[in-house]
């Protein structure tokens, strides 16, 4: 929700917790380049978690955070989270129209890569 946004517009690595709830754009985004997961069964070991956490791995995530924190910010020209939504939108549209309205080329959707900013 909101809380990860503002983990990621300020530059922190995200912590997130497994559940059946999804995260935005998770079938574009590598997460687990940017964030760390967590059971919540292991919340009363979260201070061992993340001090085990290595400064290589945290260098790693924060690289990572550094390539796609622009996706989760609005504001243009340098926030892409309208882009994104609007090629995950053409691809939804792409995959709900009928088989035989794909296959004519006048019919077929043109997405824009969802990661190309």
């Amino acid at each position: 929700g909101i809380r990860l946004i503002w983990a990621v517009a300020y530059g922190c690595i995200p912590l997130l917790f497994r559940s059946s709830v999804r995260q935005f754009w998770d079938d574009v985004l590598p997460y687990e380049t940017f964030s760390l997961t967590v059971d919540p069964k292991d919340i009363p070991q979260l201070p061992r978690i993340l001090g085990g956490v290595s400064a290589a791995r945290r260098r790693e995530l924060r690289d990572g955070l550094a390539r796609y924190h622009r996706y989760f910010l609005w504001e243009p020209p340098y926030g892409l989270a309208y882009n994104l939504t609007l090629a995950q939108l053409c691809a939804r549209a792409a995959k709900a129209r009928p088989a035989a309205s794909r296959a004519t080329r006048a019919g077929a959707l043109r997405c824009p890569d969802p990661l190309s900013p």
